[in-house]
C-alpha cells in the first residue's frame, strides 16, 4: 500500500493546469491592487526608528550645544577686576588660634630625630642611618638641609 501512494504521489509531479486556467489566474493575481503602505507610522518598527532617531537627536543636542547661563562671559582681565572691585566681600573668622608651643614641639622633634640614644630604634639601622646622613653631608647636600631647618626654626 505505501508504494501504490508513492506511485500516485508522482503522478500528481506530473499534473500541469489548463492554459485557459493558467491566463485567468495570471490577470486575476495581476488586477489586484497592491496594499499602499503608510511611510511614516506605519509599522511598529517605524514608529520604533523614529523614536529612537528623536532620542538620539536629543542627546547630541544635549552634548555638542553649550548651555546658556544666561550671563555675558566676561571679555578682560579689566572687567573682572571691576567687577570685583564693586563687590563688598566681608570675611568674618570665628576662631583663631596660634599655638605658642609650636617652636618647642619643632626642636623637641628634631632633637628626638638626631639623637642616637632612641632606645625604640635597632642600633644597625641608627647605624646606617647616621653613615648615610655623614655621606649626605660629604655631598654637599647636609648643609642645604641645615639652612632649611635654620630657616625653620626662626
Amino acid at each position: 500500500m505505501d508504494q501504490d501512494l508513492k506511485k500516485q504521489l508522482k503522478k500528481f509531479r506530473e499534473i500541469e493546469p489548463d492554459e485557459s486556467f493558467l491566463r485567468k489566474s495570471r490577470v486575476l493575481i495581476l488586477s489586484l491592487e497592491k496594499e499602499k503602505r503608510v511611510i511614516f507610522f506605519g509599522s511598529h518598527v517605524t514608529a520604533w526608528a523614529m523614536s529612537f532617531a528623536v532620542v538620539f537627536l536629543l542627546i547630541l543636542g544635549y552634548l555638542f550645544i553649550p548651555a546658556r547661563s544666561g550671563q555675558v562671559p566676561i571679555a578682560s582681565a579689566e572687567a573682572l577686576n571691576k567687577e570685583l572691585n564693586a563687590m563688598n566681600i566681608n570675611i568674618a573668622l570665628s576662631e583663631v588660634s596660634y599655638n605658642n608651643q609650636i617652636n618647642q614641639t619643632i626642636n623637641k622633634t628634631l632633637s628626638a630625630v638626631t639623637s642616637n640614644a632612641a632606645l625604640h630604634l635597632n642600633p644597625d639601622i641608627l647605624q646606617s642611618e647616621s653613615l648615610m646622613m655623614a655621606s649626605m653631608t660629604v655631598a654637599g647636600n647636609g648643609s642645604q638641609v641645615d639652612d632649611l631647618l635654620n630657616q625653620v626654626l626662626q
